[in-house]
């Protein structure tokens, strides 16, 4: 059923060219020129000569897929037409898409599309699930989505200062995602980029913009750009939660957005922006680069007294980030102030004698980093750096402090780096502290986590808060977890590699001894055929695993995490990683 009630601006703007052009078609006289319909209709007719019928999307069965005109030529030929009416300096939005349908109508994939929705069911799911829960308060696991919709537009139909951090993490995790599965299509020299990028830029169309500001015309131009071969594009994040495909000079950039409120649909807005030329992008990290430095000025906590690992953890992220902008003066930063906001947040807890140090031993450890990077790569160059953001938790085997993109001749990589900063050097770090409900799930090692959540419960019914009743506690659990993996040895040997792998983690490691002025990069070899269990070793509370005829290894230690004054506390487990020596550099 057509739709004729136009109720936007933009709407308006299409029936009032659709008027002109029609008293064109019948009077001959062309519209005049200084009019913002009448300037935009006699463009159209100057460009596309001998029109002889003129529709609009209100005239088609489905306004909403339809475009704002149809000329019909009197050859015979039928032209589509997209107008844009905006202010000066503005961009045009050519497409909103439906985030469960962009892939597969624009990209023309199925698959993709499917493996983006799975993905996007799970996280848009623990969106409302803890908005529900920051709202309303002790929202059910098993509630429906449509019932934690409901809960969300009864109790906050617009977002509020409580749900951003959640609204954020959700958007950016549908970009990184978006983003991975653009870079391998990318990757395989597929059509699908190039197939997408003409779509969503309407190259089909005869495409109108109308610059007006109050009741004036300023401009109007045919928007038209074209993309022919592969090669010319490439595929880059752009802020939080953006994508940018770039040809030439021109970017499309592909936005996550909520329509409304918390409980409105997800889509995607579709702009266009030029992208910077690489003097500009070296102008603004030098420009970053001189922030940073003058944010050095901070004073810093008096020497003695317990560290602050967190602090100097986040100190050292912040200036290994500025050490890599450094000697990489043209990578693309996708937030200019982040590495500067966390030193400054950071940097009063930590003592000048652990800046220095940290300072320092960057500047090896980013040229023992880049060294890495040429072995394994070859020729690269840096693309975009980032700094993860700390709500970023999706892929919890992915603990990246750091994300590098890098152009590999005609292709790209992703290097995830996570960063640690320790005093002295040492081949033994820790990796991850998984739950004692987590470790022998499929997360990890997917054996038997029922039976040890069964023996956690009898423990915990029967404890008593005394040291014997605490460390027999920590035995019997630990000696469940050494029994399931000395058996997996020989009858589920590869749930034994799967685990040990998911405890190392996936990202790069650089660890920074900032107080022997050594740095270690570590990429874990995860051609790993054999896993040996070592139960109630070196202690009755801790079981190891090793691999590479002993020369790594993993020690898992169960401990409470509180101490004995707080009675029963949640109980995880201790991860670390020993490696060889050798692996540690020293600076010169």
């Amino acid at each position: 059923m057509p739709n004729p009630t136009p109720r936007k601006s933009g709407d308006l703007h299409v029936q009032a060219v659709t008027s002109e052009i029609q008293r064109y078609l019948q009077a001959k006289t062309l519209p005049k020129a200084d009019g913002i319909a009448s300037g935009t209709a006699r463009f159209i007719i100057e460009q596309q000569s001998n029109i002889s019928q003129v529709t609009n999307k209100f005239e088609a069965d489905n306004s909403n897929v339809a475009p704002d005109l149809t000329l019909y030529l009197a050859n015979g030929d039928v032209v589509c037409v997209n107008l844009f009416k905006i202010r000066p300096k503005r961009v045009i939005q050519p497409k909103n898409l439906g985030a469960k349908s962009f892939i597969a109508k624009y990209f023309g994939s199925a698959s993709l599309q499917s493996e983006f929705n799975d993905y996007f069911a799970k996280v848009y799911r623990q969106f409302l699930l803890d908005s529900a829960n920051r709202i309303v308060g002790d929202v059910s696991n098993e509630a429906t989505e449509r019932e934690l919709k409901r809960l969300l537009k009864e109790s906050c139909p617009k977002f509020t200062q409580e749900l951003e951090e959640f609204r954020s993490k959700l958007l950016y995790e549908l970009r990184e995602k978006c983003f991975g599965l653009f870079l391998d299509e990318y990757n395989q020299a597929s059509e699908t980029i190039e197939k997408a990028f003409n779509s969503l830029f309407m190259t089909d169309s005869f495409n109108v913009i109308t610059q007006y500001d109050g009741e004036r015309l300023k401009d109007v131009e045919e928007f038209k750009i074209d993309v022919h071969e592969i090669k010319n594009v490439s595929i880059s994040k752009v802020g939080s939660n953006s994508v940018g495909i770039t040809a030439d000079n021109i970017t499309l950039l592909i936005r996550f957005k909520f329509e409304s409120g918390p409980d409105s649909a997800i889509k995607l807005a579709t702009s266009y922006a030029t992208p910077k030329a690489e003097n500009k992008i070296a102008q603004d990290n030098a420009r970053s680069l001189q922030q940073f430095n003058d944010a050095l000025s901070v004073t810093h906590k008096p020497e003695g007294g317990k560290a602050n690992s967190n602090a100097i953890g986040k100190c050292s992220e912040a200036i290994f980030y500025a050490q890599l902008l450094k000697v990489n003066p043209n990578v693309i930063q996708l937030d200019n102030h982040a590495f500067i906001e966390m030193f400054a947040k950071y940097a009063p807890d930590i003592t000048a004698t652990e800046f220095e140090g940290i300072r320092a031993t960057s500047v090896g450890a980013v040229d023992g980093l880049s060294a890495f990077l040429k072995e394994k790569h070859g020729d690269f160059k840096i693309d975009s750096i980032e700094l993860v953001p700390d709500a970023y938790l999706d892929n919890r085997l992915n603990t990246a402090d750091i994300e590098l993109v890098l152009r590999v001749g005609d292709k790209y990589v992703t290097e995830p780096i996570s960063l640690k900063a320790i005093a002295k050097a040492t081949n033994t770090i820790n990796c991850k502290n998984p739950g004692i409900g987590q470790i022998l799930g499929n997360t990890y090692f997917d054996l038997r986590q029922e039976e040890l959540n069964g023996t956690l419960e009898v423990l915990k019914e029967t404890f008593i808060n005394d040291d014997a009743g605490r460390s027999r506690t920590l035995e019997c659990l630990s000696g469940n977890i050494g029994k399931q993996l000395a058996n997996a040895v020989e009858s589920e040997p590869q749930k034994l590699i799967k685990g040990t792998k998911a405890l190392l983690g996936s990202a790069l490691v650089v660890v920074v001894y900032y107080a022997d002025n050594k740095y270690a990069v570590l990429e874990h070899d995860f051609s790993i055929t054999k896993v040996q269990v070592h139960r109630d070793t070196p202690s009755l509370i801790q079981n190891t695993l090793s691999w590479s005829h002993g020369g790594e290894q993993v020690r898992l230690r169960v401990k409470f995490s509180g101490g004995q004054s707080h009675g029963w506390t949640s109980i995880k487990l201790a991860c670390a990683y020993t490696f060889a020596k050798e692996r540690i550099r020293s600076n010169v």
